[in-house]
């Protein structure tokens, strides 16, 4: 069901001719207008109850009036946005009529569809705006703007809040292919020459932090995401579209360049797992961070042994639980050097907090959400650490 939404004031409206896309219509009320423009299934008055009876001329039985406060207290307007939310039903499809709306009713209006959109699954069609003060003196036609572009650009934000904040790059991927797709269908427009790219480079990065491909984030993904973020300044210079983007870019550039380094495997290759667990932590990522952190110990500690950490990572567990198991027998306890020590405690915590997250507490005891989301995130900064210390703080290799 297609539903136009229009504010009606108190005030004075003077007759003229709005004018949308080649099409004329003459009234002093533009929910009329638009009305003949849109043809919406159903048109809704918001208006108060001056404005009701001052217009009510303008109020034929074609349109729902509905009665709203004046909004003047924080109270009022959430009674608006309520008024708002329980006429839309699911899945409706909204014009947006803010011409006659007055003080904060615009913006709540946006608001409020937009809300919809993500609970109601609402479309919102077209926000429409009946520029009065832009009319042509000679002709007295009043230009019908589209405000679209503005609930873009929430999408925008949304979208960038939620890949900086959590490292979720699907809704911005599927926003900058929308650029891409757009410039190729519209004549004779400027066309994006490394969009696509950059959505796909951005869309496997997430999937490789979320399925913790830790060889593969570092030797292609993020190598990949950063030539194709470099790239597509170029586009977001001669789109404008594409401007939203460009302000991501040099902060995400800067977070995602430690990542690609040298081989996993080496002491440089540490140094990038490092700054990935840190990545997965700024997404609060926690499983994943945990279970590259368990897998950057065995490959330190490989390499402090003078072993290669790919061909012998089995062997190398069954020493790392060998020395973890020690703790609990204090003579071999007491043997153990301050590097030992650590390792062993090291070790113990982070196995133990990866078995209880793998295997969603369905074991005798396990720790509360509270605390393993607490002990989580401090064990692979203790990790983090010590997969990047000196190698002459090396724990001895004896224990195995």
């Amino acid at each position: 069901m297609r539903i136009q939404i229009s504010f009606l004031g108190a005030g004075d409206y003077q007759r003229c001719r709005y004018q949308y896309n080649g099409q004329i219509y003459e009234t002093p009320y533009f929910h009329e207008a638009a009305q003949h423009f849109f043809g919406p299934d159903r048109v809704l008055i918001l208006c108060t109850p001056e404005a009701a009876q001052k217009h009510s001329a303008a109020l034929s039985d074609s349109f729902e009036a509905i009665s709203i406060p004046s909004g003047k207290t924080e109270e009022e307007l959430w009674e608006l946005f309520t008024v708002l939310t329980e006429h839309v039903p699911e899945g409706a499809t909204l014009i947006v009529d803010v011409t006659h709306s007055f003080r904060t009713q615009p913006m709540l209006a946006l608001a409020a569809a937009y809300f919809l959109r993500t609970v109601r699954s609402v479309q919102i069609e077209h926000i429409v705006y009946g520029a009065f003060e832009a009319r042509d003196a000679a002709t007295g036609e009043v230009p019908v703007f589209d405000l679209m572009p503005f609930v873009q650009l929430i999408n925008w934000s949304v979208a960038v809040h939620q890949f900086v904040h959590y490292g979720q790059s699907k809704d911005l991927a599927d926003l900058i292919k929308d650029v891409h797709k757009t410039t190729y269908l519209t004549p004779n427009a400027k066309r994006a020459k490394f969009a696509a790219k950059a959505a796909s480079s951005l869309k496997r990065f997430a999937q490789g932090l979320q399925l913790v491909r830790i060889q593969q984030v570092h030797q292609e993904l993020a190598p990949q995401l950063l030539e194709a973020l470099d790239k597509v300044q170029q586009d977001v210079q001669t789109l404008p579209s594409l401007r939203p983007l460009g302000v991501l870019l040099d902060q995400t550039q800067k977070r995602i360049r430690p990542l690609g380094a040298a081989h996993p495997f080496t002491r440089e290759g540490l140094k990038s797992q490092a700054a990935l667990i840190q990545l997965m932590l700024d997404f609060d990522l926690v499983q994943q961070a945990v279970t590259t952190a368990r897998e950057a110990v065995v490959t330190r500690y490989a390499l402090d042994r003078g072993e290669n950490p790919c061909e012998k990572r089995e062997a190398l567990e069954r020493c790392l639980g060998a020395l973890s198991r020690g703790l609990q027998d204090k003579n071999q306890c007491d043997q153990y050097s301050a590097e030992e020590r650590e390792l062993a405690e090291l070790w113990n915590t982070l196995s133990n907090i990866r078995n209880d997250i793998n295997h969603g507490g369905m074991r005798p005891h396990p720790i509360a959400e509270d605390k393993l989301y607490k002990n989580a995130r401090e064990v692979v900064q203790k990790t983090a650490a010590w997969i990047t210390r000196q190698a002459d703080e090396a724990a001895s290799p004896s224990s195995g």
